[in-house]
């Protein structure tokens, strides 16, 4: 498999002729049989369904590998098992050929006059053909380090990191991925940059596709185990209200976290994975030949888009009650047990309300009005719980207004840009308790 992985363009030129060889010749074989045609049908349906059987029992490969392999052989065999095919001069078969290339070029160059998709995309060989079942779902290395290896957390990829200790204070910043940030350069998120600029110690703790429900388990693992002084939570305005108690696999495809009057303890104190066939549908990721090529081709990157997105939503469509009010007092809740649990250890918790970036620049003036309104009403959560509330907004409207053409954020992506970061840092330094 290391092989493989090293030669991520060859692997994905496999996969994709492979199973249309086979077929091809299989389907010429057939082609001589008065009842070819028929066979081939059957055996092409019973190779797709077969895959989709498989999926649960192959969890170690995305699903959609398996059923892009298997859609290509059924396909090319249906197709080349058909007797007229003998018959089309070559010349047809040329020019239907070229006609297929350009479509696909011309798909291309479409692609490359659309918005770039708002995800990092890294280099092929950083793509995973195999996956761990601690790949498989964002935040359990984070939510059960002794029994998954490292790394567990962007700022705590190792033991090293654990015992190191600034002269100054330690710092925990809890979030999404606006904090994580994955998209931006080492060392340019503003957890680092607050580490380089004031010499304390600020932890990079955040875990993408995540909620408040997670971020509250995050603190109860780390608190102790990072001696931290003071705990940051980066409210996210965007997102975290849709994905508050979405299933995770590794609570048995459920919420993390029991009821506000049992102190909302964790469901799963040791990991129950439940790798069903709708979970892996909506894990992904999109098939490996997609996300290889999405490094050179803007189409690939367009696709591996929408194919998030589709996993995306059905990763959190179980979460869609009306208009949400079970997840804004869920919200609450979890807020108001992280307040307690910091207050009983003696660690200041400040929570900053962080803004979708279509507040300050989406075109739509509706739209706009929205989101200010849900913003402020995170706003207002955050106070009620008592904790100390710290509302970015009104200064980086202030500052995006003075430099407008600064790289603050990385749209269509809500993720702040470099330009961004260093704000951020440079807003949030003085804020925070001593």
């Amino acid at each position: 498999m290391e092989a493989l992985r090293a030669h991520p363009l060859l692997t994905s030129l496999l996969m994709l002729v492979a199973p249309v060889a086979l077929a091809v010749a299989l389907g010429r074989v057939l082609r001589a049989r008065r009842w070819g045609p028929v066979a081939a049908a059957a055996l092409g349906a019973l190779a797709v369904g077969s895959a989709w059987r498989a999926i649960p029992s192959l969890e170690a490969m995305s699903p959609y590998d398996l059923l892009l392999m298997t859609a290509l052989f059924a396909v090319a065999l249906v197709v080349t098992s058909q007797r007229w095919l003998g018959d089309v001069p070559r010349p047809v078969l040329g020019a239907s050929v070229a006609l297929l290339v350009l479509g696909v070029v011309g798909l291309e160059l479409r692609a490359r006059g659309l918005p770039a998709p708002p995800m990092h995309m890294p280099p092929p060989e950083q793509h995973m053909l195999v996956m761990r079942r601690d790949a498989r779902e964002f935040g359990v290395t984070a939510v059960y380090p002794d029994v998954y290896p490292p790394p567990w957390l962007p700022g705590v990829r190792d033991t090293a990191a654990m015992a190191h200790r600034a002269q100054g204070r330690r710092v925990l910043h809890l979030g999404d991925s606006m904090v994580a940030a994955g998209d931006v350069g080492p060392g340019q998120g503003f957890a680092d940059v607050l580490s380089q600029s004031t010499g304390d110690d600020h932890v990079n703790m955040g875990v993408s596709n995540s909620s408040t429900d997670l971020h509250l388990t995050v603190f109860r693992r780390w608190l102790r185990r990072l001696r931290g002084d003071t705990a940051v939570l980066h409210l996210f305005t965007g997102n975290d209200l849709e994905e508050m108690d979405r299933p995770y696999s590794f609570c048995d495809a459920g919420p993390l976290l029991g009821s506000r009057a049992e102190g909302m303890p964790l469901r799963c104190p040791q990991p129950r994975w439940n790798l069903s066939r709708r979970v892996l549908l909506g894990q992904g990721p999109s098939p490996y030949p997609v996300r290889v090529l999405a490094w050179y081709s803007a189409l690939a990157r367009q696709l591996t888009w929408r194919f998030e997105l589709f996993m995306r939503g059905s990763r959190t469509r179980t979460n869609c009650r009306g208009d949400g009010a079970q997840q804004w007092s869920r919200i609450g809740d979890a807020l108001a047990t992280l307040r307690d649990e910091a207050g009983r250890a003696g660690v200041p918790l400040v929570v900053s309300v962080l803004p979708h970036h279509e507040v300050l620049d989406a075109r739509d003036a509706r739209q706009r009005a929205h989101l200010r309104e849900r913003h402020a009403r995170f706003v207002e959560l955050v106070r009620a719980s008592g904790v100390r509330t710290l509302d970015p907004l009104p200064a980086l409207e202030a500052a995006v207004r003075e430099r407008p053409g600064a790289r603050w954020f990385l749209p269509p992506s809500p993720h702040f840009d470099v330009d961004g970061h260093r704000w951020y840092a440079a807003w949030l330094a003085p804020q925070l308790p001593r």
